[in-house]
């Protein structure tokens, strides 16, 4: 499974980054949580139903919500985290120890495979990232229209925009603004 999954809950709640004002929630497009499975590397799952689609956005939201301070340089709350956990309690796993040919191997199996495993699967996938690497490097996009969540993983961590296209469009805004002033 992909390390930091959680990412691309997050970016299904999607924005034009053009400027055009249209929004749309990705969870809810055909198709595409069986796309985000797939990418996971999570297979056999059970239909998704609207119950699930709705835990997933709760999920989404509260992931949100615990960013919203780390983009101002704060930690989130202790009650923000401890509603992490309910999720991370939802994917209780156990040890197996194996062996093949001329290794012993210690694998991490779910004690069931379900949605609210598929919950919990994400949510500790944000804890790894919010307590393994610095969670003041989660961002988002600096276009005002685009609201993109992304990690920087530059050297200097001083990236402003997810990918680009908002660069260069933010680009063009400032000249245009520097150059073709509106009239008042």
């Amino acid at each position: 499974m992909r390390e930091m999954i959680w990412l691309d809950l997050v970016n299904t709640d999607w924005h034009d980054y053009r400027g055009s004002g249209r929004h749309e929630d990705r969870l809810l497009r055909p198709g595409m949580l069986e796309q985000l499975l797939e990418h996971w590397g999570i297979e056999g799952m059970e239909q998704a139903t609207d119950e699930t689609i709705a835990g997933l956005q709760r999920l989404r939201a509260l992931i949100q919500l615990v960013i919203h301070p780390l983009l101002e340089k704060r930690l989130p709350e202790q009650d923000e985290l401890a509603a992490l956990n309910v999720y991370l309690e939802q994917a209780p796993t156990r040890l197996l120890v194996s062996r093949d040919e001329q290794l012993i191997q210690l694998q991490q199996l779910p004690c069931r495979r379900d949605w609210s495993w598929v919950y919990g699967e994400i949510a500790a996938s944000f804890a790894h990232t919010l307590a393994e690497r610095d969670p003041f490097r989660i961002k988002q996009c600096e276009n005002p229209d685009c609201l993109w969540t992304y990690y920087d993983e530059s050297s200097t961590a001083s990236r402003r925009w997810c990918e680009g296209p908002c660069a260069n469009i933010m680009r063009v805004r400032r000249y245009r603004a520097r150059h073709h002033p509106t009239p008042p």
